[in-house]
């Protein structure tokens, strides 16, 4: 029978005795398929403060329907409802033809019985007028009123005409190469408003107004 072991032994015993490890379950690793569901769609980078970013592409302006543009990370700007049979045209001019235009159109405001209400419309009808003209009137007439200003740069500026004034000043250019004179729009243009300047000074008494930075449209007598 073996000896009964004191309590002395048996504390001995239970301190250098082995230690027992905790048993660890094995970490399973995700597969490929569950990374890539819990894995967030990747966020496009913003633009750095000061970089404005790329715009939509544009959207040709139809007469009657607002044509809106959107900017990445900016607000949606809407553009101008042109009115139908219009469109717009940009021309080059000098400053004193443009600044000559708008004197004779408020000239005619008081002078002509029927005047074009709108800036735009007085434009339209000296393009026409001129257009309506034979090529050889036309020769006559641009070598009579030369630009005061030739040589010295002009300013882009849009008008909103009638699609048919357009149409006729683009195939009036045409009219004229075939006559032997080759100038541009913005040239046939502004030869046509030379003209029509100097047709409102003769009919004003030989002199012009200042016209006013704001125009009047449509005024009552």
């Amino acid at each position: 029978m073996p000896a009964r072991r004191s309590l002395k032994d048996r504390n001995k015993a239970a301190i250098t005795g082995p230690v027992e490890t905790p048993s660890v379950e094995p970490v399973v690793e995700p597969a490929a398929e569950m990374i890539q569901q819990t894995t967030a769609a990747p966020v496009a980078d913003a633009p750095a403060v000061g970089e404005r970013g790329a715009a939509s592409p544009a959207v040709p302006e139809t007469a009657g329907e607002p044509v809106t543009t959107t900017e990445r990370g900016g607000p949606a700007r809407r553009s101008q409802v042109l009115p139908a049979g219009t469109a717009r045209l940009g021309l080059y001019l000098r400053q004193a033809t443009l600044e000559g235009a708008k004197s004779a159109y408020v000239a005619d405001l008081d002078i002509l019985t029927n005047p074009p209400t709108s800036f735009a419309r007085w434009i339209a009808t000296a393009l026409d007028t001129h257009a309506g003209r034979t090529p050889a009137d036309r020769a006559k007439l641009a070598e009579a009123h030369p630009d005061p200003e030739e040589g010295k740069r002009g300013v882009n500026r849009a008008f909103i005409l009638p699609v048919d004034t357009i149409a006729t000043m683009e195939e009036t250019t045409g009219i004229d190469r075939r006559a032997g004179r080759m100038q541009s729009v913005s040239q046939l243009a502004a030869e046509a408003l030379r003209i029509a300047i100097e047709e409102a000074r003769v009919r004003n008494g030989g002199s012009l107004p200042i016209a006013p930075k704001r125009l009047p449209n449509k005024p009552t007598r």
